[in-house]
């Protein structure tokens, strides 16, 4: 809208520099030159008073938005990390009951971090940082259980060869 960026200043040597929708606001003060009436400046204070609320609730509208998003995306990081670090466990071969303490032990011992995906719709990464560089998720959970700290929640290995053989069938027998 024409105008919108006027000042309203309270007096003006010509109503040349005035859009046209305003000039009823001013009148002539005799010595030459135009003043704005008392009824436009009040109006005009009472305008100034509303955008200055308008501006602090919108303020604190954003501010409230931004901490609900923050909020969210902490919620979605989280949800993600934990997906991420329970299927390379599950990958690693950590039964089912000792996963969730093997993740809890697992992030509280690791500095990990979730990158954005690509604006092509690509999927969020999980990286893990140490303090060698960053290593992909599934490196350290393997480095991890191969710790004297993951190795309580790695299975006993299988058996294997001709004894191995020997005990599946038993058991296959009962």
């Amino acid at each position: 809208m024409p105008g919108e960026d006027f000042e309203f200043p309270t007096t003006v040597p010509t109503l040349a520099k005035v859009p046209p929708q305003f000039r009823p606001c001013y009148r002539p003060t005799g010595f030459g030159g135009f003043t704005l009436t008392p009824e436009a400046g009040d109006a005009l204070a009472v305008h100034l008073a509303e955008v200055a609320t308008l501006e602090t609730a919108h303020a604190a509208a954003m501010g409230a938005a931004d901490r609900a998003i923050a909020e969210r995306t902490d919620t979605l990081r989280g949800m993600v990390t934990r997906k991420a670090i329970g299927d390379a466990m599950d990958d690693a071969g950590v039964p089912g009951k000792l996963m969730s303490g093997a993740q809890a032990l697992f992030s509280s011992t690791h500095e990990i971090e979730v990158d954005e995906p690509t604006e092509q719709g690509g999927e969020r990464v999980v990286i893990v940082r140490d303090r060698f560089g960053l290593q992909s998720l599934d490196a350290a959970v393997r480095g991890w259980l191969a710790s004297d700290e993951g190795k309580p929640y790695v299975p006993a290995p299988k058996f294997q060869g001709e004894f191995g053989e020997m005990i599946s069938r038993l058991k296959a027998q009962r």
